[in-house]
């Protein structure tokens, strides 16, 4: 016999928009459950630490306020310089063509030849800027120039995503940080971002043109997982009952509402209000609806994990790797972070690609390693003397035209299922980047209890 808990609210997913709706929810005096079905909260903001006291992170995530006083206030409660390094300005940057850039997160179109860049930037000028095009190539050929697009700017996303651009949605580009590039001159650079329409598609060439009005904060001794164990503390001292390991098998639904939950744990929760915070075709799998569309191309990441026994020779903390030759995704270098006293020197490199390569990829970190080398990141007599290769499985989806609309019909299909359902983070699939899901996710709930 299933035995039934009393619940007001449930919260589906451990990520950084379920832990935030589980504060918002309980804050409001709610009863909330949350769930994840991995062993522990966090998502990709946890970390792994070795038997030599190394800690690696699952991806480069820095603590940063957003400016809404209710988020921040559980964010960075517990954020102290004792334990914690405040970081202003973060130090990112970019490797395009041939060249570390630790300037600018920005492609850097100078570092083309002489007169295929003359060339691109004089496209780059006239071009109209933002289109109605479908496909990431018409689209960033329309933004950039088709020198530039061609060159620089599709190559780097045919390699994130590893497929043609004619087959990706015309905004793909942007989680990767392509909405913008750097030219040649910087002070024309200042003149021209005076303009909206050069604004949006030309970056500084300097890091002290740019400002931030928050500062990052990064733990001094662990991996940002300490983060998301003081969030848990947080949650755990305001009643959240947090249950790992489980998911939602199925629901019960009454006069236009979710009213029950049943668990894989063989629990079930009588529920006023649903947040679903994972991707919504779980969700439709979970009520019994039938599948809509294709199943999406998924991108696998797997992380490599060193530590040197040199510094690194460039001030970066992370950056991303543009050029099409190299494998690496983004570097981040954890002594750039923190202090590194003991001589050990740790970065991580990701590398996204397709499921079916994965056993080649894990048999590529010397080449990897290599990599870091010729990107002028770490010297040639640098020494590993740790390496780790840890596949994490899937990254993201590949972003194609079918994907968004498949992802719309879910979510349109699920928030009509019923009336108390809420989906934010992964569900929504209108937001990609930390500071955008917190404020999607604060908006959503903010609406719902008002209502």
């Amino acid at each position: 016999m299933v035995k039934v808990k009393a619940s007001d609210a449930l919260v589906v997913g451990g990520g950084i928009s379920g832990l935030l709706a589980a504060y918002l929810l309980s804050k409001q005096g709610m009863k909330v459950s949350l769930i994840e079905q991995a062993s522990e909260l966090g998502g990709l903001l946890r970390s792994v630490k070795t038997q030599h006291g190394d800690f690696f992170d699952m991806g480069t995530h820095l603590v940063r306020g957003t400016g809404v006083e209710v988020i921040d206030e559980f964010f960075l409660n517990g954020i102290d310089e004792r334990h914690w390094r405040k970081i202003n300005p973060v130090i990112s940057g970019s490797f395009s063509v041939d060249s570390l850039n630790s300037q600018s997160p920005y492609i850097d179109a100078s570092l083309l030849e002489k007169e295929l860049y003359q060339q691109g930037e004089e496209e780059l000028l006239e071009s109209p800027g933002e289109s109605e095009e479908e496909s990431a190539d018409s689209h960033l050929r329309s933004i950039f120039g088709k020198t530039f697009a061609d060159h620089l700017v599709i190559p780097a996303l045919e390699k994130f995503y590893g497929c043609s651009a004619s087959a990706l949605s015309r905004n793909a580009h942007e989680l990767f940080g392509l909405n913008r590039i750097q030219i040649a001159d910087s002070e024309r650079t200042k003149i021209l971002k005076r303009e909206p329409r050069y604004d949006k598609k030309i970056g500084f060439r300097e890091r002290s043109a740019t400002t931030n009005s928050f500062a990052s904060y990064y733990p001094k001794e662990e991996g940002i997982g300490l983060w998301v164990r003081q969030l848990q503390t947080q949650l755990e001292s305001l009643g959240v009952k947090i249950i790992t390991n489980c998911s939602v098998t199925s629901f019960v639904r009454s006069n236009d509402k979710i009213v029950s939950a049943s668990l894989s744990n063989g629990e079930a929760l009588n529920i006023d209000m649903l947040v679903w915070s994972v991707p919504a075709f779980l969700l439709s799998k979970a009520l019994g609806m039938p599948t809509v569309g294709e199943r999406p191309k998924l991108r696998n990441t797997t992380l490599f994990n060193f530590v040197f026994d040199a510094p690194p020779s460039t001030e970066l903390m992370y950056f991303t790797c543009f050029n099409p030759k190299y494998k690496s995704f983004r570097v981040t270098l954890y002594s750039n972070l923190k202090s590194s006293e003991d001589g050990r020197h740790a970065c991580t490199v990701e590398v996204l690609h397709e499921s079916s390569e994965q056993g080649k990829i894990t048999e590529s970190s010397g080449e990897i390693a290599q990599e870091l080398r010729a990107m002028g990141v770490f010297s040639q007599t640098a020494q590993i003397i740790y390496s780790q290769v840890l596949p994490i499985g899937v990254g993201f989806p590949v972003m194609t035209p079918q994907f968004i609309a498949t992802s719309k019909e879910h979510s349109q299909l699920c928030s009509q299922a019923a009336s108390n359902i809420y989906l934010c983070g992964k569900a929504s699939g209108n937001t990609f980047f930390m500071h955008d899901v917190l404020l999607e996710t604060h908006n959503i709930l903010k609406q719902a209890v008002a209502g």
